[in-house]
């Protein structure tokens, strides 16, 4: 049976809108309350439809440009700070990149055959969206600013590190790396908790 591409509108993105720096609120009552409890919420539903499989964190990009350091950075924290209970790959010592992506992924799927592919990666995005974390049902697109890559994974964790506009290097370049850090927590907090 031949797999037929997904119409853009058929595609569920989410947009969340980012706590930077803290992700933990209070409500007028007092009572402590998680503004992105919807995103995980909505990632945990996602992962048990998706059947009982093993899960596999897979992080994008490359300490060498600010601006895409988003997924090396939430795998470090996903395997040193949070110890999620879940297979990761691509972190600050062993990052998966545009010279190196297609070894690693035909090495993972060889690896975690029927898993479950949680996928990472940092985006450009309206500027609207900067700042946000978006969860797609497609997975992500690594190296997308370059054309060069296919779409990766069951469920895409973006987060949104600059605004889409003149040369994508450029803008990737020019992010804080403390901004990019920030959101990394923020993610790795959240894929934390939906992989609890």
């Amino acid at each position: 049976m031949r797999k037929t591409k997904r119409k853009q509108d058929e595609i569920e993105k989410i947009y969340i809108p980012s706590q930077l720096p803290s992700c933990v609120s209070e409500s007028e009552s007092g009572d402590e309350y998680d503004p992105l409890a919807p995103f995980v919420a909505r990632m945990f539903n996602d992962i048990i439809e998706k059947g009982d499989r093993e899960i596999v964190v897979v992080c994008f990009g490359t300490n060498a440009i600010s601006g895409d350091s988003l997924g090396p950075s939430v795998g470090t924290l996903l395997t040193k700070k949070y110890d999620v209970s879940a297979f990761v790959y691509g972190t600050d010592e062993a990052q998966i990149n545009g010279k190196n992506m297609q070894e690693w992924l035909a090495f993972i799927k060889s690896v975690h055959q029927n898993a479950l592919f949680v996928a990472v990666d940092a985006s450009l995005g309206n500027k609207d969206k900067v700042g946000q974390i978006v969860l797609r049902d497609d997975g992500v697109c690594p190296s997308g600013v370059t054309g060069k890559s296919e779409r990766f994974g069951d469920i895409g964790v973006l987060g949104i590190v600059a605004r889409n506009q003149g040369d994508p290097l450029m803008q990737l370049l020019t992010v804080s790396p403390v901004y990019v850090d920030n959101l990394a927590n923020e993610i790795a907090v959240m894929l934390k908790a939906a992989l609890a």
